[in-house]
């Protein structure tokens, strides 16, 4: 059972054609967050920005989306109305563009699903190679929708292995 979705969420599929940036706009912008329960979203060309924007301006993160950690999360849930469940990076050992997926809270402590987003046909439908997982989220990226090779829940995967590779369709967070 799905704790935490919102009617929103149930729609993903529409939303994220509706309104997640499209693939060339992500690919030049390099940095993007996508709020997993309304499918809204934004990129930019530093992941600095990303964090300006999630905090309203509140938060300043010099590093790049590899050196975000668990305490940058803590500040950011303080100053921002959602907090991230994960970035996910284009290239394995946490490299090049990100993606942030928000949510509403923390992650619960079952093994229940809380969060889940099908990014089939968005920018970063097969295109996910390393991600890391924060608010005690574990993170599970599937090849297709929800189904399927999958790699997790598990809370960071530096690389997610020959078969998920940039081949991953959807996400699920516990």
């Amino acid at each position: 059972m799905i704790k935490r979705l919102s009617t929103v969420a149930a729609l993903a599929l529409g939303a994220s054609f509706v309104l997640t940036p499209s693939a060339a706009h992500a690919d030049a912008a390099g940095h993007c967050w996508t709020d997993v329960e309304s499918g809204a979203s934004a990129c930019f060309t530093t992941f600095a920005e990303v964090i300006d924007d999630l905090s309203g301006g509140a938060l300043v993160h010099s590093g790049g989306p590899e050196t975000f950690s668990q305490e940058d999360a803590e500040a950011l849930d303080v100053v921002a109305a959602s907090v991230p469940a994960a970035i996910v990076y284009e290239d394995a050992a946490y490299g090049g563009s990100s993606n942030t997926y928000v949510v509403a809270g923390a992650c619960g402590t079952d093994t229940t699903v809380d969060y889940q987003i099908n990014i089939s046909g968005t920018a970063w439908d097969d295109r996910i190679s390393s991600f890391k997982s924060f608010n005690s989220c574990e993170t599970k990226l599937w090849t297709g929708v929800y189904a399927g090779s999958s790699v997790g829940f598990v809370p960071n995967s530096s690389n997610v292995g020959a078969t998920v590779n940039d081949a991953g369709s959807s996400l699920q967070w516990r």
